[in-house]
């Protein structure tokens, strides 16, 4: 990992570049063959809280890359102003991101496609993993909104399987699924995004 003053350097560069926002990786990914497994936390509470005090200290924002409520809870703690992704976040931590105004991308696309077979029938990943997966992240997608969790529409475009433009509005149909009207679901592409 960056020494603090190695951060420091990148962050100020971001900003004379004229970056409104950085966006670090505090976990890793989700795992399609094992339900609930996500990669390890890259950070810890005082290096990630260092990073976010930084950025403020330039003006960025901070986005957070973060699956598994363990990251979750920590990218709260340490002040980021979004997370992405957040599979695997409890119902907690929302009340907590709704407390602290911290926004949510959740990006059910990504996975949800993954269960689409390949032109040979066959699928690479476990089926029922997947399903599990998404279909999870819409319950909290869902308990979010009632939260009063500021919720943005975001799709990892170009990921395996999520094209620019027919992503965002799968991504818009899953937040349709997960049960939020469409007023709720144009306030999070548009205004929140």
């Amino acid at each position: 990992g960056a020494a603090p003053g190695e951060f420091a350097q990148i962050i100020k560069r971001y900003a004379v570049e004229g970056s409104n926002q950085i966006k670090i990786l505090v976990s890793g990914v989700v795992s399609f063959k094992e339900y609930g497994r996500v990669s390890g936390v890259q950070f810890d509470l005082k290096e990630l809280s260092q990073i976010v005090q930084m950025a403020g200290d330039h003006g960025l924002k901070v986005m957070a890359h973060a699956s598994s409520d363990e990251a979750v809870r920590l990218c709260i703690k340490a002040g980021v102003h979004s997370v992405e992704h957040g599979f695997f976040v409890s119902e907690n931590s929302l009340q907590a991101m709704a407390e602290k105004g911290v926004a949510w991308v959740p990006t059910v696309v990504p996975v949800a496609v993954q269960n689409q077979g390949r032109p040979d029938g066959s699928y690479i990943k476990d089926r029922l993993v997947i399903e599990q997966t998404y279909r999870r992240q819409l319950r909290m997608i869902r308990c979010a909104q009632q939260l009063g969790v500021t919720i943005g529409v975001g799709t990892d475009a170009g990921a395996a399987g999520v094209q620019h433009g027919a992503g965002f509005w799968q991504e818009m149909q899953l937040f349709r699924e997960a049960g939020l009207t469409t007023e709720e679901i144009l306030t999070a592409a548009t205004r929140n995004a």
